[in-house]
């Protein structure tokens, strides 16, 4: 028998591209404005996580920011109980036993049948 534990810990997030006006909105002016600064002021942050609109003009306003909005941590524990077991045929020790005495009776038949009968005295 076995016994397997198993700890999961699971994170998912969903990053959408939001406007400021929208950052703003969702978390309040002054956390947007220290995100979109972050952003702004690191270049690496800026090249992968600020763009235009695509279907707008590129002014200030059609600016987006790709920001996390929805975070969520998953853990389970799981205890998983695994059993083996072994099948014993006995049909198959039976008719190998089976099988050895049919052919000694038929060996026992064929001596009594191959054995010349006595000869009578008279």
């Amino acid at each position: 028998m076995n016994i397997r534990e198993r700890h999961i810990k699971r994170c998912k997030g969903t990053r959408k591209w939001l406007f400021a006006w929208e950052m703003d909105q969702r978390f309040g002016a002054q956390i947007g404005e220290q995100m979109r600064v972050r952003k702004e002021e690191n270049a690496e942050l800026s090249q992968r996580e600020i763009r235009y609109h695509p279907e707008l003009d590129k002014t200030e306003d059609s600016k987006q920011f790709l920001t996390l909005v929805d975070d969520a941590e998953d853990e389970s524990h799981e205890e998983e109980l695994e059993r083996l077991f072994q099948c014993i045929d006995d049909s198959d020790d039976s008719s190998s036993s089976n099988s050895e005495s049919k052919r000694k009776s038929k060996k026992k038949k064929s001596q009594k049948q191959s054995t010349p009968p006595k000869a009578s005295a008279s």
